[in-house]
């Protein structure tokens, strides 16, 4: 074999390589790298709605080169239950549910057990809007909300603890 031959040969597995590593990327990694970046970007006001804070300057050439396509808020399962307890959102926000709470947080759709209100199906059950597993301590759950409506919610594994996400047009 020739040393070009070599040289492309060795330059088509690098590219193999790197293929897929970027196709075996899950959301969910995306999501859980940057959680701390986006807590501190949020803040809750006297309503119990999730305001987003201003875009750093990263985030503002990624808004200007169009890169960022939908927003997100952060809901925090803690010892309370749910913060916030209600959230008002825009139709496709992602909603990140974030567990910080000693033991398993598994988000669900109204009503317990059935979790069929929210209207897009799939899941385990019957909704999309279920997680379908019980998520540990400092592991989050991201779920767009696609349909306009109020969508009640709970923790599948203590149905006592239960919130809802508005979605607006």
């Amino acid at each position: 074999m020739s040393r070009n031959n070599l040289i492309i040969l060795a330059f088509v597995v690098i590219i193999l390589i790197a293929g897929v590593i970027y196709l075996t990327r899950t959301p969910e990694t995306a999501v859980n790298s940057s959680d701390s970046t986006e807590n501190e970007k949020m803040e809750q006001n006297q309503n119990g709605e999730t305001d987003r804070a201003a875009p750093n300057s990263n985030e503002t050439e990624n808004i200007i080169n169009n890169e960022i396509a939908k927003e997100q808020a952060v809901v925090i399962y803690g010892e309370n239950g749910f913060e916030p307890r209600t959230l008002t959102v825009k139709k496709g926000t992602t909603v990140i549910f974030k567990n910080e709470k000693n033991g398993n947080m598994w988000v669900a759709s109204a009503m317990h057990p059935s979790h069929e209100v929210y209207p897009e199906k799939g899941g385990c059950i019957s909704s999309a809007f279920d997680a379908c597993k019980g998520y540990i301590k400092g592991e989050s759950w991201p779920f767009q909300f696609n349909v306009v409506g109020t969508w009640r919610y709970h923790d599948h594994l203590n149905a006592s603890q239960f919130g809802s996400v508005a979605v607006t047009e």
